[in-house]
């Protein structure tokens, strides 16, 4: 009897945990009481059952049968007296069919689809932002802090542990930071680092480069390292569910509108060359951006059978007939 309140007490304070360290601020103090908490060998048991069933919940969006099993497993799984560690790995689970947006992870592999972002906190209280049609591979050991970006970008908000630097890399060039925030993004033209706040150390090959906030570090095929000034805001507004232009080109505009939408804009051979764009727009929002430009530049816009949008030049000849 002592032993399943002794089960049951751990299971509850694993649920508070997890949503405890999932929360909006993670302090030093909370790692510190959460790595003492977990030293106790059932505490540790229970906290990675929760674990496990917030990791199998990416599984459960596209698979309906699992997310079937997985939920009748947590029903027959809880007591009936004490249930709050299943009730929430149950809500958790729910979270990420709704789409939920937190993440928790200690390693692996994480990833988006077009159009979604999602928040990964780390169990050393560092939380990644990860973009549209992102990827990430996160190795946390004793001596350092890893993650790889396979693809895509993604925002670093790095907690601070001098004893473990934070490494990330990106095809060629490294990233070691401690206690900062910082951007990295792979793209076809290459990979690019963009420091927000703090400091950290880009390397590729032989060279270092060490960055303020306020610069960035710009490689790419066949052309040299740059390192430049950055409106951070701007760059980095996507973290925020809004892409800001700031006098960019329209190619480059609707390209980064793409990247956040299946419903993809096409320019019309010369609608290209319109003029430049400025504004805030909503990621995803398509529709909105279209109206924006059309209104904004002598462009209309078709959309396709394929609901493709093209946007192409006004035939003014036609209009004043």
């Amino acid at each position: 009897m002592i032993e399943d309140v002794d089960k049951h007490r751990a299971s509850d304070e694993a649920a508070a945990w997890f949503s405890r360290l999932n929360g909006p601020r993670v302090t030093e103090e909370d790692l510190a009481d959460f790595t003492a908490w977990r030293e106790v060998a059932a505490n540790a048991r229970a906290f990675e059952k929760v674990d496990s069933f917030w990791r199998r919940a990416e599984a459960l969006k596209s698979d309906p049968e699992f997310a079937a099993q997985t939920l009748a497993e947590l029903r027959a799984a809880r007591p009936r007296s004490r249930a709050p560690a299943l009730a929430i790995a149950a809500s958790v689970t729910l979270a990420v069919l709704a789409g939920g947006y937190y993440w928790f992870v200690g390693a692996g592999r994480i990833s988006t689809d077009v159009g979604e972002l999602r928040v990964v906190a780390l169990d050393d209280g560092s939380r990644v932002h990860l973009d549209t049609h992102s990827a990430i591979r996160v190795d946390l050991s004793s001596a350092e802090r890893r993650v790889v970006l396979l693809r895509g970008q993604a925002m670093f908000d790095v907690a601070k542990d001098a004893s473990r630097p934070f490494i990330v890399k990106s095809g060629d060039l490294s990233v070691r930071a401690l206690g900062t925030r910082f951007d990295v993004s792979r793209r076809a033209q290459g990979v690019k680092v963009i420091l927000a706040e703090g400091a950290v150390e880009v390397r590729s090959g032989e060279q270092t480069w060490r960055l303020s906030p306020g610069q960035q570090i710009d490689t790419g095929p066949g052309r040299s390292v740059q390192r430049t000034s950055v409106d951070v805001g701007a760059e980095t507004s996507w973290s925020e569910g809004v892409l800001t232009f700031r006098d960019r080109p329209l190619t480059e505009a609707v390209a980064e509108m793409n990247r956040y939408s299946k419903r993809k804009i096409r320019l019309a051979d010369g609608a290209g060359d319109v003029g430049n764009v400025s504004g805030v727009f909503e990621l995803g929002r398509s529709d909105a951006f279209v109206a924006a430009v059309t209104t904004s530049f002598a462009l209309e816009a078709e959309q396709k059978p394929d609901g493709t949008i093209e946007l192409s030049a006004r035939d003014h000849s036609a209009a004043s007939m």
